[in-house]
């Protein structure tokens, strides 16, 4: 088929009519026969027979729109055909008539011709050409009428139903024709055949219209519509339409409410015959009801009549609808109404009135939901015909609907009554009762009185004139003057009636029965009888059971075991005592304890008194006190006519004597110090009698150093403490001996005896330093020499109390001129301890440090008097040929300003100094002495420093030789050029000097265009700070640098540069030196073996984005050649699987770090890239729960399921156990922390219930709650303004807050306020606000401080519940702190540093934890600072001990510095409970950073940074000889600055 527009072209074409004929020749031609040779006739035949084979025909689909033209199987070399179609219609013009069209097809991909788009009913010329080459020959033409199409009369609007008639109307399809319109219908039931109407088209008129009359109403019809066009006609329309049926006629209904129905109606009609039907419609409800509210049935055409039950009340008004319905044609509705006859009353009363002293009349009523009643009527009639009516309106009491009235009636008398209902003026049927009325009664108002006792009932009528009177007055109306009160007492165990009594009010005689059985069931019934023997309704009915027997009873010879207990009848002689065969006596005896002595029953007969009239008790306790219970008991248990019934007697209670007191239990003794213990028992579990004191001795163990005499403490007894725990102190003990220590009580009967097992315990006494003397050591004046001296120090200053005293040493100490106080070593140091030093120790000092002069062994004594004693001291002489280490009291120095104190052992490692004594100055020595001293001190000097020249000049033609490097040697990290050099990869790159680059050659061509890259990358860095206005003079340390000249107070000033180091400064050295700048790379490595030399401290401003970002290198890098392939640095660990486990030795990771820091940090963008997506398709279903998606801070940010914390479901709701919150592993267990995102304020709440279910101890907050604007946490904690805030039902109260620069620490108080008595728990509140709003801190001192105090409050444990880390989306900076937490625990034990490892199992764990590159680097530099000043402490300790020590000067500076001094940890599977926290902080937390405002003018490049952090050493000054790593002042420029959390925000 042919699109439209190249219809026209084909047009265009020259149409040659002729050329079939030549078509056939030129393909017999082809065949190679000669024109002589050709058969005309048979020619034609072919074209005939050609021609035939195009077959014209309509598409059966759409024959009114659609034709198909069939091509033959034979195309006699046509490449084409095509079909023109033209509209030939008579009478008809544009726009009705059609336009011409053409199709064609190829014989190749078609069989035939598709003519479509053509309109109903019109007659079109078929003409088909084909195409050979440029010629177009025409092969069949023919002409063919469309058929029509019907009309549409789907639209309800279309057709008109009347009872007798159809209207039928539609719209022609538009440009369709037709001739006539052929309408064909009949009915159906009954079959009735109409004539077939023909409508003539009027081609004027847009509609059709049809009149189908003379119909039946409610028949149905089958009306058939066809469109004809000449003699073809269309596909008909057809339907069934329905006339409208009739309504009904003689609509009636009546209601047929009787007593067994509740209200039923019957609705009747009649439908005209010659009106069809299938079914009738009935609404029905109430007049005031709407069409909605009404209810509906439907009845079978063949029904004349319903019954109908449901939802009728009687009593109402009622509407009834009734409608014809045929084939979904709804008759005209006829109505009626009635009113429903109301329902007959359920039942009536007529009882007496005690208050009104009338008859009350109560006809009750069914309810409002069942009938509808307005009021009642009623009707009596009495023996003598006397009729009384009335009518009474409904009330409702208690909710029951009733009619009531009070008559004057009499009692006893017989009356017919009858009642019925009214509603809307119906009336219901009636109901009849026949009934007597009977007498009044009521035992409360007619005020009588029922009693029983001692075995006597008595009924009594009321003693008040008035109320009597008033009784007299109600007696005669609804009881009658002879009816009387009746009273019968029968006996329930034999159910025979003892007697009947009768009284009335008039006599007013009371009513006495005697003689009862005592504990025996009575049943007593009183009521009213009439003279005619009517029994009032109302009746007091009783079962009573006559009260028992009591006792009295006594207790006789009470002793220390034993007692008599007697019971005695409390009743007169003569009384009635006869008791119920089931009454039985319980009798019990207890001790205070509870525990029974005596437990046994007895029956109430007259034999069984004997028994328990006199019981002897025996073996009893002493100093007990006994109760004596009973209790009398008649009947049965479950007995449910006669309740059983007790009485128990009153209790009684004795004590038994005194006697010696039992065991005291549960003696504890708990150490106060080394002198004093706290002893604790309880009471004796018997004491046997009133304890009025206790002893305590104290027996000091024969195995002590010191003898000493057992003694006795009295302690009170502790009246007013019964059972409870007695305290009391024993002092005077000493340190480190052991005691036994007895305790007995004592009553008036005697003491307790001594038992090794029940009041005894044995102690040791811990032992501790001596206390320190108030006093110090003098020093004698006179005896004042240049060499030596005598001190003297009294006895009394020795206590024995915290252990005994074993020796004293005494302890000289040079005194410092500026402060007159000694010069202490430093405390850090291996020999921190003064025991280490001795006289030969501190020779070569300038000014010696404290040392041991002399040691004196003691014999232990507790008391050591008043003695005073006198030493010399720089008496012993040859102390320089001793061994080091063996104290020699040596000479004093003369000139010399000393102090001396006296040092007290109780053990060699626990000693007290006394306070120093008084300045004590030695004489003058002679001067040939002094001259030979300093003669000496001058040579030793000179011999030190050339040693220390010609070892240099060794090492460094070693090194030399080593790099093949032809170079003089070099003393202060010069090259022979004048210029340093920077340190030399030799794994992945060459040296960095511009000069040697260019020349240098490799045989792998790929190398040096991998070299040539680098070299690129770092030409564009440079001009891209260049580009933000950085002094180009940051990087003049490729060229020149100059060693900086500075003194520090915490490193040796004489401290040797090592040959061949490569080292450059913090800032370049300059004429001027007020401005220098930062360089770029700060690493210093040896290149001979890779250990750490020298730098100072440095701060350089790099970038951390991704490796085209900080070079902006965006040419091609097809000519650079192939990558090499990513390697392992060799300072990794191999392990088996390096694709998640990377762990550095810690001596190495300096090295680690900075072989990553090379190229831009290119390693460290490499590896943090096989990190990205590490856990990123593990399943997130809970968090994308439509009820859980408003919990979510960040919409990218979600917890991965199987680590998610769960919150405890309260309820069935879907997501109530859910919080944004992964379990994280730490280093002592897999689930140490929990990372979390910053509470909302919807999900506030949740935070503090995981921290209630999840027992955290700790809260770490690393963000403010808006950064940049934009809302990072809700606050949810209480502040200073609100101090108690209840989150749901969580009360968190805020106890403490400390403000820091940095950081706020918080401690909270939670109370769930759910439970009764619930716990307090107590959270630490850690809020670090120091971390900026773009990248991260520019120092590790603070995070670091920060890690350090967390774990100081939560010691490390395996048993430790988890910690909550939070951020704003708890994956960046909570990631951040947790790696290294982590780190620095490996640290503490000496294991490698896996950062990759860790942040790999993190983030299986959460996703994007340690979120960006920045980050990633940031964790290292915190890592490799702290191990940067554990460094520092050995150096300064090398500095001082080069300087003051000859034997220092013979160590290698590399050997020193080798390795990292971690202090030894012990370390065992039970790792929590070893693991010293005091260790791991003593290591990490005594290094406070210090923030250092540098003096110098501040470069234009780096405003932005003014604070330049360093190591705590004398400000302002570089730590010459020790190299630190890089830490970064990061860049603040707006095209650096990349968000630590950068991530879609849900908008919440």
């Amino acid at each position: 088929m042919l699109p439209y527009s190249k219809c026209n072209e084909i047009e265009q074409t020259t149409i040659n009519v002729n050329t079939p004929n030549d078509a056939i020749l030129n393909l017999i031609k082809n065949e190679g026969t000669t024109d002589n040779f050709i058969n005309h006739n048979s020619i034609s035949t072919k074209i005939d027979d050609f021609s035939k084979q195009f077959i014209i025909k309509k598409d059966d689909s759409d024959p009114s729109r659609l034709l198909n033209v069939i091509l033959p199987t034979n195309f006699l070399n046509y490449r084409q055909f095509i079909a023109k179609v033209t509209d030939v219609s008579p009478s008809v013009d544009f726009p009705i008539r059609d336009v011409n069209r053409t199709f064609l097809a190829f014989p190749s991909d078609s069989s035939l011709i598709n003519i479509h788009g053509l309109h109903a009913g019109h007659k079109y010329d078929i003409a088909i050409y084909g195409r050979i080459i440029n010629e177009t020959h025409l092969i069949k033409e023919e002409t063919i009428f469309m058929d029509p199409v019907p009309l549409n009369f789907h639209d309800n609007a279309s057709i008109t139903v009347m009872h007798t008639n159809i209207t039928m109307r539609a719209l022609k399809p538009e440009r369709a024709l037709q001739d006539t319109f052929r309408v064909e219908y009949i009915q159906l039931n009954p079959p009735k055949r109409y004539p077939i109407l023909d409508v003539h088209d009027i081609p004027e008129q847009k509609y059709v219209d049809f009149y189908l009359g003379n119909l039946n109403p409610g028949r149905d019809y089958d009306v058939k519509v066809t469109s004809i066009r000449g003699d073809i006609p269309s596909q008909p329309w057809q339907g069934v339409i329905t006339t409208k049926p009739l309504q009904v006629t003689n609509v009636s209904v009546v209601d047929v409410i009787d007593l067994n129905e509740s209200g039923c109606i019957i609705l009747s009609w009649i439908l005209p015959i010659q009106s069809g039907a299938d079914k009738f419609k009935i609404l029905y409800g109430p007049t005031t009801a709407t069409e909605n509210g009404m209810h509906k049935i439907e009845v079978d055409h063949t029904e004349k009549s319903v019954k109908i039950c449901k939802n009728i009340i009687p009593g109402m008004d009622f509407l009834f609808i009734v409608s014809t319905e045929k084939s979904n044609q709804l008759s005209d509705p006829q109505k009626v109404t009635l009113t429903i006859k109301p329902l007959p009353p359920i039942n009536l009363s007529i009882l007496p009135n005690i208050d009104k002293g009338l008859y009350k009349l109560t006809i009750y009523l069914n309810n409002s939901t069942k009938s509808k009643t307005e009021s009642c009527k009623y009707s009596m009639i009495d023996d003598n015909s006397i009729k009384t009516e009335g009518e009474m309106n409904t009330e409702r009491i208690d909710n029951i609907l009733l009619c009531s009235t009070y008559l004057n009636l009499i009692p006893g008398k017989r009356y017919e009554v009858s009642a019925n209902t009214i509603s809307n003026k119906k009336s219901s049927i009636k109901i009849l009762r026949n009934m007597a009325l009977p007498p009044g009664f009521d035992m409360k108002n007619f005020d009588l009185t029922l009693n029983e006792n001692n075995g006597i009932i008595t009924i009594k009528w009321p003693r008040n004139e008035v109320k009597l009177r008033k009784l007299i007055d109600i007696w005669s109306k609804i009881i009658g003057n002879g009816s009387t009160l009746q009273i019968k007492v029968e006996s329930l165990s034999d159910r025979k009636v003892i007697k009947n009594f009768s009284t009335n009010p008039y006599s007013a005689k009371d009513i006495i029965i005697p003689n009862l059985i005592r504990g025996a069931c009575y049943n007593i019934e009183i009521y009213t009888l009439t003279q005619n023997g009517i029994v009032s309704n109302d009746k007091f009915e009783k079962n009573l059971r006559i009260s028992m027997t009591t006792f009295d009873i006594n207790t006789e010879n009470i002793s220390k075991t034993s007692t008599i207990v007697t019971f005695n009848d409390t009743g007169k002689i003569g009384d009635w005592h006869e008791n119920s065969e089931d009454c039985k006596v319980a009798i019990l005896i207890n001790d205070i304890h509870g525990s029974n002595v005596y437990d046994k029953v007895f029956n109430m007969q007259s034999n069984d008194k004997k028994l328990f009239s006199r019981i002897v008790l025996n073996n009893l306790k002493s100093y007990t006190k006994y109760a004596v219970n009973s209790q009398i008991t008649c009947g049965k248990e479950n007995d449910n006519i006669c309740s059983q019934s007790t009485r128990t007697m009153n209790m009684i209670t004795f004590e038994t004597e005194q006697d010696i007191p039992g065991y005291i239990k549960n003696l504890t003794v708990k150490t106060l110090n080394s002198y004093s213990c706290h002893v604790s028992w309880k009471p004796p579990t018997e004491p046997n009698g009133f304890i009025t004191r206790y002893l305590i001795i104290i027996n000091p163990d024969k195995s002590n150093l010191i003898e000493e005499s057992p003694w006795t403490l009295t302690v009170n007894g502790n009246f007013d403490n019964n059972n409870k725990k007695i305290d009391s102190i024993v002092d005077n003990l000493v340190g480190g001996q052991k005691y036994s220590i007895t305790v007995l009580a004592v009553t008036v009967a005697g003491t307790s005896s001594v038992s090794n097992t029940d009041n005894t315990i044995h102690i040791q006494m811990p032992i501790g330093p001596p206390p320190k003397p108030t006093t110090s050591v003098e020093v004698i004046q006179n005896t004042v020499r240049s060499t030596d001296l005598s001190i003297r120090y009294n006895m009394r200053m020795l206590s024995s109390k915290n252990g005994p005293i074993i020796k004293i040493a005494i302890i000289v100490a040079e005194i410092d001129p500026k402060t007159e106080m000694p010069r202490e070593p430093p405390s850090h140091t291996l020999m921190s301890s003064m025991s280490s030093y001795t006289w030969y120790k501190v020779q070569n000092y300038e000014i010696s440090p404290p040392y041991i002069t002399s040691i004196t062994n003691l014999k232990p004594q507790k008391n050591w008097g008043t003695k005073s004693i006198s030493e010399v001291i720089g008496i012993e002489p040859n102390c320089e040929l001793k061994d080091p280490d063996v104290v020699c009291n040596g000479p004093l120095k003369a000139n010399t300003l000393y102090r001396f104190k006296l040092r007290m052992y109780t053990a060699d490692n626990l000693w007290t100094d006394t306070n120093y004594s008084e300045i004590a100055k030695t004489d003058l020595l002679k001067s040939g002495f002094m001259f030979r001293t300093i003669l000496l001190f001058i040579l030793l000097a000179l011999s030190i420093a050339i040693a220390i020249i010609f070892f240099i000049c060794i090492n460094n033609c070693r090194m030399s030789k080593k790099n093949g490097e032809k170079k003089r040697p070099v003393l202060f990290g010069e090259s022979s050029s004048g210029s340093s050099s920077i340190g030399i990869d030799r794994n992945y790159g060459s040296s960095s000097k511009s000069s040697s680059f260019s020349s240098e050659t490799t045989p792998n061509h790929k190398q040096n265009q991998w070299a040539a890259f680098k070299m690129l990358i770092r030409n564009r860095t440079a001009e891209i700070v260049n580009k933000f206005s950085l002094d180009q003079s940051s990087f003049s340390n490729h060229h020149t640098s100059k060693d900086i000249d500075t003194t520090s107070n915490c490193i040796n000033t004489n401290t040797q540069k090592l040959q061949n180091s490569s080292r450059i400064s913090m800032f370049s050295n300059t004429e001027d030196n007020n401005k220098n700048t930062p360089i770029s790379s700060p690493i210093m490595i040896n290149n001979t073996n890779g250990q750490l030399v020298s730098s100072p401290m440095v701060g350089p401003i790099k970038s951390t984005k991704t490796l085209k970002q900080r070079t902006g290198f965006d040419k091609k890098l097809e000519n650079l050649g192939t990558v090499p392939q990513k390697i392992i640095l060799n300072t990794v660990i191999k392990t088996d699987n390096l694709s998640r486990s990377r762990p550095v030795k810690i001596e190495n990771f300096l090295e680690h770090v900075r072989l990553m820091s090379a190229d831009s940090d290119f390693r460290f963008s490499e590896e943090y890239e096989e990190l990205r997506n590490i856990g990123v398709n593990q399943t997130c279903i809970a968090s994308e729960l439509p009820v859980n998606r408003s919990k979510n801070r960040f919409t990218n940010i979600l917890p991965y399921d199987h680590s998610r914390v769960k919150l405890i479901s309260t309820d069935d709701d879907e997501g109530s156990d859910y919080i944004n919150a992964n379990y994280i592993p730490g280093f002592n267990s897999r689930r140490e922390f929990i990372a979390a995102q910053g509470p909302l304020p919807s999900t506030r709440d949740h935070f503090w219930k995981m921290v209630w279910e999840q027992q955290v101890p700790f809260i770490v907050a690393l963000t403010k709650c808006v950064e940049k604007g934009r809302d990072k946490c809700h606050q949810y904690w209480p502040d200073q303004d609100q101090l108690s805030v209840l989150y749901n039902d969580i009360e968190v109260t805020l106890a403490k807050e400390t403000m820091y620069d940095d950081y706020v620490l918080r401690e909270l108080h939670l109370t769930h306020m759910s439970y009764d008595n619930s716990p307090k728990k107590i959270v630490y509140h850690l809020h670090y606000k120091a971390w900026p709003d773009f990248g991260v801190p520019n120092h590790p001192g603070g995070i670091l401080h920060i890690v350090r105090l967390f774990r100081s409050k939560v010691p490390p444990s395996k048993n430790c519940r988890p910690s909550i880390i939070h951020c704003s989306a708890g994956v960046g900076r909570s990631g951040t702190f947790i790696a290294i937490d982590r780190l620095l625990q490996c640290m503490a034990i000496n294991q490698p540093l896996d950062t990759f490892g860790i942040v790999y199992e993190m983030r299986l764990e959460r996703c994007q934890m340690v979120q960006n590159e920045q980050q990633y680097i940031f964790i290292h530099l915190c890592i490799a600072h702290a191990i940067e000043q554990e460094m520092l402490k050995k150096q300064n300790y090398i500095n001082i001990m080069s300087k003051n020590q000859s034997k220092s000067q013979n160590i290698g500076q590399n050997q020193l510095l080798k390795g990292i001094p971690i202090t030894n940890m012990p370390h065992s599977h039970e790792h929590d409970s070893q693991y010293s926290p005091q260790h791991y902080n003593g290591i990490l937390l005594d290094h406070q950073y210090i923030l250092y405002t540098s003096p110098r003018q501040k470069n234009p490049s780096i405003q932005g940074s003014a604070n330049v952090w360093i190591n705590p050493c004398q400000p302002n000054q570089i730590n010459e000889g020790y190299h630190t790593i890089d830490i970064r002042d990061f860049h603040q420029n707006p095209i650096f600055i990349e968000e630590d959390e950068g991530i879609a925000e849900s908008g919440l």
